[in-house]
């Protein structure tokens, strides 16, 4: 029998396009996205989401209606720029400051603020502190007098353990004046735990009561929120709460995530204005990317397009049927024709298709990896991921979920490094059961780094939770220390 050429191509363009679909590597398995445990790429891409676009020097702070200004970390780029700062708050601008910076020039920017910070670091009794360690005191948001929700939006939905911190100070409203910025009024917007005192201070006892000088409620806070001419400014006393390292823990170890949610509508919205774009100088350093790359989703597969195109024929071919024009294609000649007509619908469609994911895959890896080569790393817990580790403590499955928690808590006292390679267990002298304590270590090391998978049941997850604590709170009291292993 003859056949047709018009039937033979279709058969063709319906074979193209699987032989694409098989050239098109197979999406390769989704990783989390990996980033600088010191850095603040996390905020940055909460701003993007907020709707800000990132500036790259000061002259472009024109339209001071619709800009921020955002200074983490140490504060010497603000101290060259404060008048033009001043200026632009004033007029109208937002300013966001976070830093611990302990230099002189840092005390110089918080005076001309009307703030004095504290001398040393902020402590807290570690069952008021994140991770239990008293370096890490939870931000205890300021709240209404009749209400006890927090009275400032940027800490809406919080706790007062919830948002955490990484070695604080306090800051002060100088009793000498407003500084070289007059006229600041300033209104508390978060403080610390109950029982807080300074780095280093020992304490005295007065009529036999122990006591610590510690920041004073009301006073000595975390935050402040402020206005100056027609501007507003929001200050913290730590870089920890913007930092990847803590942002990046999952909702049950704190909620900075969603702190900073808040935080970026805050600075996005003022007086019904939107602000747009935003200046972001980290460590001196102006940065000009907010969005994280993302991986390109994968496409349907290829027996799902072609289900989609078939089940749209067959609905096509179902209404000629009741319609009853099938039977005009009773004629054989014209049957052929028919069916080379569908044949080359469908394989033309479908190869489109499969051009498209060709090309798309042949255009290059994915953006996220090659962005993020060779940085150290620390997992990113976006909000599809952040729920994993209470998950598997709700089906029991504990062992993991330890890991990850050992992991959090000892790389953020040593470098990954030093931790992957058994490190040498190091006691200082004055301890009473040094065995006790190496084994306790031995044993939580071998949870997080170990390569041999170890059973971690429900009933022993609050017993080794209260190890890991009183591990940790052990090395801040300088009971014990890693030391990279001697290679001989």
């Amino acid at each position: 029998m003859k056949s047709p050429f018009s039937l033979w191509l279709g058969c063709v363009l319906l074979v193209l396009p699987a032989s694409l679909f098989a050239q098109a590597p197979a999406p390769d398995k989704e990783e989390p996205l990996v980033l600088p445990n010191q850095g603040t790429e996390i905020f940055r891409d909460q701003l993007a989401g907020a709707g800000f676009a990132p500036l790259e020097h000061l002259g472009q702070l024109r339209e001071r209606g619709t800009s921020v200004v955002i200074v983490v970390g140490n504060l010497w780029w603000f101290d060259q720029n404060a008048r033009k700062i001043e200026a632009f708050v004033s007029q109208g601008g937002t300013l966001m400051i976070a830093s611990d910076d302990p230099a002189m020039l840092g005390q110089r920017v918080w005076n001309n603020l009307g703030l004095n910070p504290s001398p040393g670091f902020v402590n807290a009794p570690k069952d008021s502190c994140w991770k239990g360690t008293k370096q890490f005191p939870w931000a205890i948001p300021k709240r209404g007098i009749f209400d006890e929700r927090p009275a400032n939006a940027i800490f809406q939905g919080q706790t007062d353990q919830s948002v955490a911190t990484n070695q604080p100070r306090s800051l002060t409203q100088a009793v000498d004046g407003d500084g070289q910025w007059p006229g600041i009024v300033w209104t508390p917007l978060a403080g610390f735990p109950e029982g807080s005192w300074y780095d280093g201070d020992r304490g005295v006892r007065i009529d036999g009561v122990f006591v610590r000088n510690g920041p004073k409620p009301d006073k000595d806070m975390l935050a402040w929120t402020g206005t100056y001419g027609r501007g507003r400014i929001v200050v913290f006393g730590d870089t920890g709460p913007f930092l990847n390292d803590v942002v990046s823990q999952p909702p049950e170890e704190n909620l900075n995530f969603e702190f900073l949610e808040h935080l970026s509508k805050w600075l996005a919205d003022a007086d019904g204005r939107k602000r747009t774009t935003a200046l972001f100088v980290e460590n001196g350093t102006i940065r000009s990317e907010f969005a994280l790359p993302r991986a390109d989703r994968p496409g349907p597969a290829f027996d799902e397009l072609a289900n989609i195109v078939l089940n749209g024929a067959n609905g096509m071919l179902d209404e000629l049927q009741k319609s009853g024009k099938m039977n005009s294609f009773k004629n054989p000649k014209l049957g052929d024709e028919f069916k080379s007509t569908l044949l080359i619908w469908f394989g033309a469609l479908l190869s489109v298709f499969g051009l498209v994911r060709v090309m798309a895959k042949r255009a290059g890896g994915d953006p996220a990896r090659q962005f993020l080569a060779g940085l150290p790393r620390v997992q990113m817990w976006g909000r599809t991921g952040r729920s994993r580790v209470s998950s598997m403590i709700e089906q029991g499955q504990l062992y993991e979920a330890a890991r990850f928690r050992v992991r959090s808590r000892m790389e953020a006292v040593f470098p990954a490094s030093m931790l992957e390679a058994r490190p040498q267990i190091v006691i200082d002298d004055r301890v009473n059961d040094p065995e006790t304590l190496e084994t306790r270590i031995q044993n939580i090391w071998n949870i997080g780094y170990g390569k041999t998978p170890l059973i971690v049941n429900p009933d022993g997850w609050r017993i080794f939770n209260e190890d890991l604590v009183d591990t940790i709170d052990a090395f801040h009291e300088r009971d014990w220390t890693f030391e990279p292993r001697r290679t001989t």
